[in-house]
């Protein structure tokens, strides 16, 4: 490790590793502006400068840039040398004499990097007179204020937004030293991670639109170390309350997965939290009033236990999107025999598949890993839609080719400009293999839109390549392997990769061989390279953490058929909405006939409108949970407030009054790879709390004020060591548990982080990382045989016309329930429409614009018999010629909510005429 002299202090330090990189590992005061730890370096700002000695007899030095110096072993450097602190003072006052110094009435102030470095560079007196230039502001969209006159130029937003997550949307334009960052026209940004400009932005440019709705200083907000519940990924987040109202959610760095960025889904999808339509009192239907009666806490709970007092005949559902201790809690009452999951057939084979997949064959793969490997093949799914922090890892991939040509040359990995020259086009290979365009398009090398039986075909080509028992002869004679040259360049890829990775997805109406013949690959490619990886995008933030306990393979489909049955006298639902995987028709036809219907959710959905008994619960905000991600590492959220009225955790209407780490013990003893869950929460002390509350926040004695002249008394949390109010140890000061936020003196932005990691980009120190349940994975050719996959896709009806093959077309604000009903999202959810290539609406003589209907045919069924009842609803018809021709894509909700599982066929008419002509 290379020795060098900071201010007369010796330190070791890592290889590879700029001056300023050296500096924050070190918490050394050093000021920056344009540096980012993932932007990396450019050297614009000036701000980083510091003094470099030649050698021991040097004694005046030179000025330099810290984020462009790379350390070597013998360096000396001076950060308080008064040279260098003239001249980064003179830096940050000329940045200064453009800003409108309008902190007052700026939403980042008081968590504005800008204030931090100016301070800490030691400019405090206003010395410029000049007029100040002005820039007319744009509309960017519901989530991002637009406040161009406080901009430094540091061009971190460009760099982000083009760079880091391929956006095109957002660019610079200028006319000497007059320079605007924003679009061409204004807009809504494009960008699915446009809302990290707020963090990117050292200044009040870019902002949270939803934040300025009920904004509160940062300082005056109580916040928890929390999980995102808005996809599979898991990414951990802070998220931020004051006065009962949940004012924002910000990014909480995790190495592993999320690091410094969110997706616009997981930013500004908590507004459900404050819906209208949330759940707040217990309701109970007084049939024979035709009425509702609202309930106390005790009778709610006494009507509940007489509900469930006869087990006959009673069927309980879990949810995909609620923690595992509530779907335990669940379980543990009503009994496993009686417990389902919300996932259909075939989203529960494909869930159960990838643990056993995980458990036996292949350990599971990590963002990070993902982000350093250098070949993906993504197979069958658009991740961007779906689980949009895995594309951003998968865009980050895309630069690694570069980042190794750079250093043939001795150019280090950080000096982004340099970096981005040599790189120019190239890129390490990115494979699509799908049904139509994704987002990723743009940076793949080959993109292979196709029917799902010539996905499978392909897929099946690459498998059999690789298992070839000469290797050699893929690499050198590929002209004598018999296989396209498609499957031949993919093969190639893979083959050549240090780090080779299979990226998929299980989604509604994929068909399932096409799922296995993925895992078939993955296990292939990790049997010969150890360091292959496999990433699997599961439908929702606890999928796999609910197919762990529905062992019995229980699923939603069995529940439709004990429903029609009239078999189910007593139904609990929990936190999920039927309506979502049924028709409304039918799922009303089918309610109707439950004696009993019991409902505990947090918003009132249309399953909420049926019950017999409602509970209100608590949202993720308001409820201490563990859920298990994409990968199969369980992690665990801490309540960031207490819920109001009679709002409570489902666990705790399911189990009255057993202590909440009573449940995690239990829940531990289930299986073997949760022994550890008790591990996610630190034992609680009587003697030791840390503050959700900052020292600083104001308005405490006056904020309740309205109710009561008198303090009104926290609440308090004997369910986890964290407190809700000021008193206890301050995150700054607290490295045993996860921090409840990031502040630290003299770093009251975001950018304060560093301050807490261990060592430059390392991890938060004291966080918990995750209990990774399948950590370690056996290679085995046994386990790769032919009934995990298949050599063909079911086919349509016997005698069909004109059918074509359903398949869903996913988007990242229309397809998660939660979010959903966040008005800033709902926003943005594009029209449904009926999607064919040009080819096919030509044959079939429709014309794009065009309202058509749809009908269902069953492949377990004759054609006759299986055309279901033609859609009530019309819808207009899209022409995409990246739609392989035998496709048709429909909204993921609409095809979802059909219930015809993966083998879905579908015939389209004009309006009006008949489907089955």
């Amino acid at each position: 490790m290379p020795e060098i002299s900071i201010d007369g202090k010796t330190y070791q330090v890592a290889a590879g590793k700029n001056l300023l990189q050296v500096c924050q590992g070190l918490k050394l005061q050093l000021p920056y502006f344009c540096w980012h730890p993932a932007l990396d370096s450019v050297g614009s700002c000036r701000q980083c400068a510091v003094l470099m000695f030649q050698n021991d007899e040097d004694t005046r030095g030179r000025i330099t840039m810290a984020c462009m110096t790379g350390v070597t072993d013998g360096q000396r450097f001076s950060i308080q040398a008064n040279s260098a602190q003239k001249f980064r003072q003179l830096c940050i006052e000329a940045t200064m004499t453009g800003h409108p110094h309008d902190c007052p009435v700026c939403e980042e102030a008081g968590e504005c990097h800008l204030q931090d470095m100016t301070l800490i560079s030691g400019h405090i007196e206003r010395r410029f007179q000049g007029p100040k230039r002005t820039h007319k502001n744009q509309y960017l969209g519901p989530f991002i204020n637009h406040e161009m006159n406080r901009c430094i130029a540091c061009y971190r937003c460009v760099r982000y937004y083009r760079d880091y997550s391929g956006g095109t949307d957002l660019n610079v334009f200028a006319s000497r030293n007059n320079v605007f960052f924003g679009r061409a026209q204004e807009g809504v940004l494009e960008s699915e991670f446009s809302g990290n400009l707020v963090e990117v932005c050292p200044t009040g440019v870019f902002t949270d639109r939803t934040y300025s709705q009920h904004y509160s200083r940062k300082w005056d907000l109580q916040s928890a170390p929390a999980v995102c519940v808005h996809c599979s990924v898991g990414c951990n987040i802070f998220p931020a309350e004051r006065d009962g109202i949940l004012r924002r959610v910000t990014n909480r760095y995790h190495p592993d997965i999320n690091g410094y960025f969110l997706c616009d889904r997981g930013r500004f999808g908590y507004d459900f939290v404050n819906h209208g339509k949330r759940t707040e009192h217990a309701w109970q239907r007084n049939n024979s009033k035709q009425t509702t009666e609202q309930l106390n806490a005790q009778q709610a709970q006494d009507s509940l236990s007489a509900y469930l007092e006869n087990t006959e005949q009673l069927l309980a559902i879990g949810s995909s999107r609620s923690s595992l201790e509530n779907n335990f809690c669940l379980q543990s009452l009503v009994g496993a025999e009686n417990f389902y999951s919300d996932n259909s057939t075939e989203l529960e084979t494909q869930l159960q598949r990838l643990l056993s997949h995980y458990r036996d064959t292949q350990p599971s793969s990590d963002l990070k890993s993902l982000e350093t490997s250098d070949t993906v093949l993504m197979i069958g799914a658009d991740v961007t839609q779906s689980a949009p922090r895995i594309a951003l890892s998968i865009r980050q991939m895309i630069k690694n080719a570069g980042i190794a040509k750079a250093a043939t040359i001795g150019v280090a990995y950080w000096s982004a400009a340099e970096v981005q020259n040599i790189r120019q086009d190239l890129k390490s290979p990115l494979h699509i293999i799908s049904s139509h365009s994704t987002r990723l398009d743009d940076v793949a090398c080959s993109i292979d839109n196709s029917h799902p039986q010539q996905q499978l075909d392909l897929i099946n080509k690459i498998c059999s390549m690789l298992s070839d028992d000469n290797p050699g002869a893929v690499d050198s004679r590929p002209d004598q392997i018999s296989i396209t040259d498609k499957a031949t360049a993919i093969c190639q890829h893979l083959l050549q990769a240090e780090k080779p990775f299979i990226v998929t997805g299980i989604h509604t109406g994929q068909p399932v061989e096409l799922f296995l013949a993925s895992l078939k690959l993955s296990a292939i490619l990790y049997r010969r390279n150890k360091h292959a990886g496999l990433i699997c995008a599961v439908p929702w933030v606890n999928s796999l953490g609910l197919a762990l306990l529905n062992d019995r393979q229980q699923h939603f489909d069995t529940v439709l058929q004990r429903l029609e049955q009239r078999t189910v006298k007593t139904l609990v639902i929990l936190e999920t909405d039927l309506y979502r995987y049924c028709p409304a028709k039918k799922m009303n036809q089918l309610l109707a006939d439950v004696a009993n219907i019991i409902v505990l959710d947090h918003l009132i959905t249309p399953t909420a409108e049926q019950a017999d008994l409602l509970l209100p619960s608590a949202s993720f905000a308001e409820q201490h949970g563990s859920w298990v991600n994409y990968e199969g590492r369980a992690q665990n959220s801490v309540k960031c407030f207490s819920p109001a009225q009679q709002r409570r955790p489902a666990y705790r209407w399911l189990t009255a009054n057993t202590p909440f780490h009573s449940i995690v013990n239990d829940l531990s003893g289930i299986a073997e790879c949760l022994n550890e869950l008790p591990s996610l929460y630190p034992s609680q002390s009587a003697d030791f709390h840390s503050a959700r509350k900052t020292v600083r926040e104001s308005g405490r004695s006056a904020l309740h004020s309205y109710i009561d002249i008198k303090d009104i008394q926290p609440n308090s949390d004997p369910e986890s060591n964290y407190q809700h109010s000021q008193e206890g140890v301050a995150s700054n000061l607290d490295d045993s548990q996860s921090p409840a936020y990031i502040w630290s003196p003299g770093w009251n932005s975001s950018e304060s982080l560093n301050q807490f990691q261990d060592g430059e980009s390392g991890a938060i120190q004291g966080a918990q990382p995750g209990l990774l349940l399948f950590s370690k994975g056996q290679t085995d050719s046994s386990l790769v045989t032919a009934d995990q996959s298949s050599d063909s896709i079911k086919g349509p009806p016997a005698e069909s016309k004109n059918l074509l093959r359903a398949l869903p077309y996913q988007h990242i604000f229309a397809d998660e329930e939660l979010s959903s009903c966040v008005t800033s999202i709902s926003q943005l959810c594009p029209r449904d429409t009926i999607k064919i290539n040009a080819a096919q609406a030509s044959y079939l003589d429709l014309v794009s614009g065009q309202l058509v209907t749809y009908s269902f045919a069953d492949t377990a069924h004759s054609l006759g018999e299986s055309i279901q009842a033609q859609s009530t609803a019309a819808l207009p018809l899209s022409i995409d010629d990246s739609i392989a021709t035998g496709v048709v894509l429909l909204p993921a909700l609409l095809l979802q909510r059909a219930a015809m599982g993966d083998d879905c066929w579908l015939r389209l008419a004009v309006a009006g005429e008949r489907a089955d002509g």
